[in-house]
């Protein structure tokens, strides 16, 4: 954030032309109620995400050629989308629109391609769009970590893993302590099969952000694939503490897919409990979770009809598929052929790119 700051104070005392290129403004009252939006927006809070979004509103109404309000308002609704904080199709629309505005104001702005690559990656569904924005946020030399982070994320969910490690780096050398690299840099090594690393890594995110619930979820698992089981199950509690309710059901689904892998099939049956509740009172669900549960029962007649409801429907989620096809993952890996034979098969259909296994 004082980086962030710092950056764009110099754009404001810049020239007329040098503001316009990098989107940024000369009015004090847009420049303040944009940088209390991108405060707010980095929230995991959907009250304070929609406090964020009305500030940087209200920042374009001031200045209608801000750019960089533009770029963080379609970034703020594409993840809200991809997270189902919202599912109005008029927000849809409008996260689109801020894209479009983003780059055609702030063409030098990293920010504003990251906006357009997000649109593409989680909305049109359209890859190489969403990896050609990334790569020209790259070009740009973004100060901070947020290009390359959620660049790797694009980069580990298509199973580009080489290049989403050295990604999530430049994320990590942007800003060490931020908890988004952080986070980056160990789910690529997780989904790389690199367990132990990747326990570093989520070790480090959770020291330094002990209040982030999902740092502990993400370690735990991490530490029960690497094998230190009792390490990982003291983990789990935490997040059970610290939540003090039961957790949502993404989070009891790798809570779960860590006491499979540790064989604590008494926590398992509570966690298999729940989710085949939800299952009988809502047999359509998209819950995201459900896909790791069916992963982990070896179930593929299940996991297919919630891929292609995700896949129908337009789900976000829909970005996941190649994790999917994995094996060695610590779940089931019984009918392992069928499940990537299916899958890989909807892959391309949907033109996925190419992945480091294919």
């Amino acid at each position: 954030m004082d980086a962030l700051t710092k950056s764009l104070r110099l754009v404001v005392n810049d020239s007329s032309k040098s503001v316009a290129a990098s989107g940024g403004t000369q009015n004090p009252e847009a420049y303040d109620a944009y940088l209390r939006g991108h405060y707010l927006i980095q929230s995991t809070n959907a009250s304070r995400i929609s406090e964020g979004l009305d500030e940087l509103r209200r920042a374009i109404e001031i200045d209608p050629s801000f750019g960089l309000p533009y770029a963080d308002i379609a970034d703020a609704l594409s993840q809200s989308i991809f997270y189902g904080l919202v599912d109005d199709r008029e927000l849809f629309g409008e996260a689109r629109n801020a894209a479009r505005s983003a780059v055609a104001l702030a063409k030098e702005s990293p920010e504003a391609h990251v906006a357009a690559a997000t649109m593409h990656q989680y909305v049109t569904f359209d890859w190489r769009a969403a990896e050609a924005s990334y790569e020209t946020a790259l070009s740009l030399q973004p100060q901070s970590p947020a290009p390359y982070h959620r660049y790797a994320d694009f980069l580990w969910t298509t199973l580009r893993l080489e290049r989403a490690k050295e990604v999530a780096q430049m994320a990590l050398a942007a800003d060490p302590l931020d908890g988004s690299a952080m986070h980056a840099v160990g789910i690529t090594q997780l989904i790389a099969g690199e367990f132990a690393r990747a326990a570093d890594a989520f070790g480090e995110w959770n020291r330094f952000h002990p209040d982030s619930r999902w740092s502990y979820v993400k370690y735990s698992l991490a530490l029960a694939l690497n094998g230190q089981c009792d390490a990982a199950l003291e983990r789990a509690d935490k997040v059970l503490e610290l939540l003090g309710r039961a957790p949502s059901l993404l989070a009891e689904s790798w809570l779960a897919w860590g006491y499979h892998v540790c064989d604590r099939t008494d926590r398992y049956a509570a966690s298999r409990k729940r989710f085949e509740s939800l299952i009988e009172s809502n047999p359509a669900s998209l819950e995201p979770g459900l896909a790791y549960y069916f992963l982990l029962e070896g179930d593929n007649e299940r996991l297919f009809a919630l891929v292609r409801r995700l896949i129908d429907a337009e789900s976000p989620l829909t970005m996941f598929l190649p994790i999917f096809t994995l094996g060695g993952m610590g779940w089931s890996d019984d009918n392992l052929a069928q499940r990537q034979a299916v899958l890989n098969e909807l892959l391309r259909e949907l033109n996925f790119p190419p992945g480091d296994f294919t």
